[in-house]
């Protein structure tokens, strides 16, 4: 499917990006069909990074 193409990475998704390329909600905000597919690929198909930068555990 062509959503793989834009929004599947090859490594972890940080929500606090620190240069690199950003990943962008542009697509998902086109219109409530492209919302729906892209947005299962884009969850369903990555895996996100919720540590911060250096992947620490805050908790501990």
């Amino acid at each position: 499917m062509v959503y793989d193409l834009v929004v599947v990475r090859p490594t972890h998704i940080s929500p606090w990006p620190r240069g690199g390329p950003a990943l962008t909600s542009g697509l998902l905000r086109a219109n409530g069909a492209i919302h729906r597919e892209a947005g299962s690929t884009l969850y369903g198909r990555n895996a996100f990074d919720l540590h911060g930068d250096d992947g620490a555990d805050s908790h501990s």
